[in-house]
């Protein structure tokens, strides 16, 4: 059974309400407008770089390419088609949502694509001068529901990375649907012993392949590692800066849009580590903890000894635990610290992550209350503080907020508007935070805003000139 994906909606736990997103049920296919400005830049700043990030919609995938000005501004909008579909569902219940961070990766000289709808990779050339990217390849991501891509060098073949892609499958999820309660795929699912084998294991996967960075070519070599239903499907995978190690995320199975998420359903998320040389895992290391659920995004650190994890379906007593941080050794992953997000009367659904390039701040992004909460770190890379969080004007278009990306100078922050504006909300990062200053309207997109799910934005990537 195909399991439908959901959305992630507003809960005031201080008022025991829940904002209900408004299902779509028009289908219609994505926009193809080439090459387009948007008027509100200046464009008289000088292009100091390219951000990419993915439509995601109910038709076919596209990458959008914007120029990055040297005042914080986007522009010259450019579309190019991936060949590949997009994974969103507006007409499924609760507008068809899921997670994943890193659908789009920059590999030297190519950029490599996601695309959730049709279990595919999709590699383009790019360009850096210009930032023009040429589909190179369509290759398959041997599992169901590609999420999520990283790469490492090669120590051993010239011109040669190793990429794994995480295919997350599908997430079993116990939720209300407006005001009927629903347990996806269905009942019967929930009755199973979900720890024993099944044949979907090996559609959750983490897939390994060889690209070589000098033709584009991306070579198949093996699935890394399956996944249980139990612990959910992968959500985001990640190399360590050495190369030496692979981490990834589950989702579990969550309870949401409730103050009390029932044992009987939620199962808890997995933060799994492998010791990685030369497309050989090994010495897999685990963390898990009952009732932390919904874990999405994460980072390394500047030295790769901790993982800074987002959850976003935390049991009731732990909902002040949105960001954990983990320790990584050579045989366990130890809890070291956990930290709120967003405002403490809100269950704010923290799930997207990014860590700025010196190192001495991380991000978390939060979907439902549409907010992002930074907290400053010391030289080993512990938190020492947690920030303001900032919102932004949204006009009631909740929840919206996903992928980040931060400047090079760690002067500019930018985050999308995923799931309902359509967006790209700009900031400009301060001693104390993040100050939001505006956004970028894409025009690709723009005719389908508040039509929820009609588009997931989903990866977010860019270089310096």
């Amino acid at each position: 059974n195909k399991i439908i994906m959901r959305v992630k909606l507003l809960h005031k736990k201080n008022k025991g309400l829940i904002a209900l997103a408004t299902i779509a049920s028009l289908f219609m296919s994505c926009d193809k407008k080439k090459g387009q400005d948007n008027t509100n830049n200046n464009e008289s700043q000088k292009i100091v770089g390219y951000v990419y990030t993915s439509t995601n919609g109910e038709g076919g995938n596209q990458i959008i390419k914007l120029a990055r000005y040297s005042d914080g501004t986007l522009g010259q909008e450019k579309v190019y088609e991936t060949g590949g579909k997009g994974g969103s569902d507006s007409s499924a219940p609760v507008n068809g949502d899921y997670d994943s961070q890193g659908a789009i990766q920059i590999i030297d000289n190519h950029l490599l694509a996601a695309n959730t709808g049709d279990n595919t990779v999709t590699v383009f050339d790019l360009d850096k001068k210009t930032g023009e990217l040429k589909k190179n390849i369509v290759v398959s991501s041997h599992g169901e529901r590609p999420v999520s891509i990283s790469y490492t060098k090669s120590n051993q073949e010239p011109n040669i990375y190793w990429v794994a892609v995480a295919n997350q499958w599908g997430i079993p999820t116990a939720l209300y649907d407006g005001n009927k309660y629903v347990e996806l795929p269905s009942k019967d699912f929930f009755k199973q012993d979900l720890k024993k084998e099944d044949p979907s294991d090996k559609n959750r996967n983490i897939s390994l392949y060889k690209f070589n960075a000098k033709t584009g070519e991306l070579i198949f070599t093996k699935l890394l590692d399956t996944y249980k239903r139990y612990w959910g499907g992968p959500v985001q995978v990640i190399f360590n800066h050495a190369g030496d190690q692979l981490a990834l995320t589950t989702w579990g199975i969550p309870h949401f849009l409730t103050e009390n998420p029932d044992p009987k359903f939620v199962k808890p998320s997995q933060v799994i580590i492998y010791d990685f040389k030369e497309g050989e895992p090994s010495n897999k290391r685990v963390f898990e903890e009952e009732g932390l659920i919904g874990a999405v995004g994460f980072n390394w650190s500047k030295k790769d000894n901790l993982l800074y994890v987002t959850y976003f379906n935390p049991i009731k007593e732990k909902d002040n635990q949105g960001l954990v941080v983990l320790e990584v050794t050579s045989d366990k992953i130890n809890k070291i610290s956990s930290h709120e997000t967003g405002a403490s009367a809100d269950v704010d659904e923290a799930c997207w992550t990014a860590i700025s390039p010196d190192y001495k701040r991380f991000y978390a992004v939060s979907f439902g209350t549409n907010v992002i909460t930074p907290y400053d770190l010391d030289e080993t890379g512990k938190i020492v503080k947690t920030l303001s969080y900032t919102g932004v004007n949204n006009k009631g278009h909740d929840p919206d907020l996903k992928d980040m990306y931060i400047s090079s100078d760690s002067k500019y922050a930018y985050c999308l508007g995923s799931f309902q504006t359509f967006t790209i909300k700009y900031f400009s990062i301060t001693d104390n935070g993040l100050k939001y200053s505006g956004e970028y309207n894409v025009e690709t997109t723009k005719a389908y805003q508040g039509k929820t799910g009609k588009f997931n934005f989903q990866g977010f990537v860019g270089y310096d000139l």
